[in-house]
């Protein structure tokens, strides 16, 4: 059994379960809200609350002999993220050839860690999904399962977790659609062209939540993609949408984006049929990030 471990700034939460040749089982599952301004864009500053919680999540964690080789997730808004073809080189070089990909992002003062996840192997250069992030944060991460004497076995971000679990479900292969997710006051939102990861932007949503004026905020994000995906003359329309994170009384705001631009509005928990779980109270809406992670690429 594995454990995945996601980390936002609103939330705890874990994940225990297996990958499969069939997909992914899932046995146990636990959300523990963060206070507010426990951790901000990534970043813990109140070390106090976040400890709380974390001893709320290990305390909840089913092996006897507490948790061991996690699979960690973060959701953090530093790490930059894009999709490119990468040239066919040795993997050393393709680091090097990578840092100047996020050149116009980073931060002159800090050090980057890089990696990338191959998506699509073609003969003229395979499809990967490029990250970047700072390597002070990651360290502060590591820092805190080093403490809990809590062993990792993979660290992630929250947008390759992701895809990693929308690459796997049959329903969206070859598919052209959005995924957008909610979390606190983040908003990401990713295009997936022909199935594999496009294109994501992350922003921060200024409305009330659950009012009017959110339906407008996130429509106003979903025209920004579907103009994208046209100026990219891709011969697929956007047809779908997913939206995860949104509470009950938001669901009237999913309802209104997705007639606004007439898409059909989907959810997880109906095509994500590759996760086996017997406890009905468990929604991959809900877990999306920590979900993806169990899974091995």
């Amino acid at each position: 059994m594995d454990t995945s471990i996601y980390i936002s700034n609103t939330k705890i939460q874990f994940v225990c379960g297996q990958e499969k040749k069939s997909g992914i089982s899932v046995s146990a599952f636990k959300t523990v809200e963060l206070p507010e301004e426990t951790i901000i864009n990534g970043v813990i500053v109140n070390e106090g609350r976040f400890d709380e919680a974390f001893q709320k999540i290990t305390e909840a964690h089913p092996a006897r002999g507490g948790m061991s080789k996690v699979r960690l997730t973060i959701g953090s808004g530093q790490a930059l993220v894009k999709a490119k073809k990468i040239p066919k080189m040795s993997e050393a070089k393709v680091f090097q050839w990578m840092k100047g990909e996020f050149a116009e992002g980073e931060s002159e003062d800090e050090e980057y860690l890089y990696d990338y996840e191959i998506m699509d192997i073609r003969k003229d250069g395979d499809v990967a999904l490029l990250c970047a992030i700072k390597k002070s944060m990651l360290d502060s991460y590591m820092n805190i399962f080093r403490d809990a004497d809590i062993s990792l076995s993979c660290i992630d971000i929250g947008l390759n977790s992701q895809a990693k679990l929308i690459h796997k479900m049959p329903a969206t292969e070859g598919k052209t659609f959005l995924v957008l997710t909610i979390d606190g006051n983040m908003m990401d939102t990713v295009l997936y062209i022909n199935g594999l990861f496009a294109v994501s932007n992350r922003s921060r949503i200024l409305s009330e939540r659950g009012s009017s004026d959110l339906g407008e905020e996130v429509a106003r994000t979903v025209s920004g993609m579907i103009q994208f995906n046209h100026a990219q003359k891709n011969e697929q329309s956007i047809e779908s949408i997913y939206m995860c994170g949104f509470r009950p009384d938001e669901d009237t705001v999913k309802e209104y984006v997705s007639g606004a631009y007439s898409l059909v509005l989907r959810n997880l928990k109906d095509d994500a049929d590759i996760i086996e779980v017997y406890d009905q109270d468990f929604d991959p809406d809900d877990y999306l990030y920590a979900v993806g992670n169990l899974i091995r690429e």
